[in-house]
């Protein structure tokens, strides 16, 4: 079980990496206005949230 969890740990965090460079291409391009900004904000702290709820069962 603990090794499943890690794995889902990870994919996470490779998503949420993932999710950081999109945001910061659509910084970059100057498009980054409105509903997109509200989106990636709101969808990178709900990846953030999901992250620590994922490590902490693995820190016990």
């Amino acid at each position: 079980m603990k090794g499943a969890v890690s794995f889902l740990v990870f994919l996470i965090l490779l998503l949420l990496i993932c999710w950081g460079l999109n945001t910061y291409k659509h910084i970059r391009s100057g498009s980054w206005k409105g509903l997109q900004r509200c989106a990636d904000i709101i969808v990178a702290i709900l990846l953030a949230a999901l992250f620590a709820g994922m490590v902490i069962p693995l820190l016990r």
